[in-house]
């Protein structure tokens, strides 16, 4: 296969102009919150799996339990947050009146 730059294939490239339109779409289509949410997760179960293969835990096991706390976690500050809310609407100081 003949490289079009010096140490570059015709794979690298394309990957690097799809990558770039990836990019692109994500800023237009207005996704950036949701990939660097989704960024964020996947750090986080990078490094808290590596403590629970402490106790024994398979890879596979140790990032599923993570990403079972994540997800419940995240479920409990949900429901948590609006139950706060109710709460406040409620109560004198949250009245209309």
């Amino acid at each position: 296969m003949k490289q079009v730059l010096p140490g570059q294939d015709s794979y690298t490239i394309a990957s690097w102009i799809i990558a770039g339109t990836a990019l692109l779409a994500v800023i237009k289509l207005h996704l950036l919150p949701a990939l660097i949410s989704g960024y964020l997760v996947y750090e986080l179960v990078h490094v808290l799996a590596p403590l629970l293969r402490i106790t024994r835990l398979s890879d596979t096991r140790a990032r599923i339990i993570v990403v079972s706390l994540l997800a419940c976690s995240v479920v409990v500050l949900l429901v948590s947050g609006i139950w706060a809310l109710l709460t406040f609407r409620r109560s004198d100081a949250g009245s209309l009146s």
